[in-house]
């Protein structure tokens, strides 16, 4: 007998980093590196790689665990929604209290001629963000020379209409899931405030035990109730028709 697992829409439930990080890499060995890396069809996939792998590295720095869930094309940013899960506090916090980060994603390829400031400021400009939104710019620029410093500062006077700019890179001269991130931009700190710089392996991170795919839902006695979700196919993302 064939075992028949059910479709589902990665919108519908939370996925794990490493679920969402296992997705692009089949979707690489499909279609190949460079369409992966480059085409727009594959432009959330390349978002949720993105914002897993931003959330691996910062849970060394938090010591929680997240999840991610795609936001649908269709609607307004932010692109992914990051949850992580904790027991409530004496507050009164009542049941298991979901935290989240609103993450919009954006990448700086070689091919991109402006500064990288002018950059986050044309992928800021005239878009409609929640004041708590993150944003996570991937730096795909290899062999080219940034110093943090010159981008805090020239974001520093400026309006921002974004909470946080983390900058995610590929560490130069490192294999096997290498990354950084630092930040750049956090609203009301100082510029001696700001820098936060967390180094990771990621595919280390994802053998970190987690479930791979979680739905909350609001219990009757106000409590939040968090089920694992069973083995479930999540479809790669498909070309368009030609």
């Amino acid at each position: 007998m064939v075992a028949i697992f059910p479709v589902i829409d990665p919108s519908e439930v939370q996925m794990s980093p490493a679920k969402v990080i296992q997705r692009f890499e089949n979707l690489k060995h499909r279609d190949g590196v460079v369409s992966a890396v480059r085409d727009r069809v594959f432009q959330k996939a390349r978002e949720s790689w993105i914002g897993s792998v931003f959330a691996l590295l910062y849970s060394t720095l938090t010591r929680q665990k997240y999840w991610i869930q795609e936001v649908e094309e269709k609607q307004e940013p932010p692109d992914l929604m990051i949850y992580s899960y904790r027991n409530p506090t004496d507050l009164g916090e009542i049941g298991v209290v979901r935290e989240q980060i609103l993450l919009e994603v954006c990448e700086y390829p070689k091919n991109v001629k402006c500064g990288l400031v002018d950059h986050l400021l044309n992928k800021l400009a005239n878009k409609r963000y929640h004041p708590e939104t993150w944003l996570v710019c991937y730096i795909r620029r290899p062999g080219e020379a940034m110093k943090l410093i010159d981008v805090i500062e020239g974001l520093r006077e400026l309006k921002i209409c974004v909470k946080e700019i983390w900058l995610l890179f590929t560490v130069e001269g490192e294999v096997g899931g290498q990354h950084r991130t630092a930040r750049v931009y956090s609203r009301g700190m100082s510029q001696k405030e700001t820098p936060i710089v967390v180094d990771g392996n990621y595919l280390e991170l994802m053998s970190v035990p987690q479930a791979e795919f979680l739905k909350a839902k609001r219990g009757l006695d106000k409590t939040v109730l968090i089920t694992k979700g069973n083995l479930t196919i999540v479809p790669l993302p498909k070309r368009h028709a030609k």
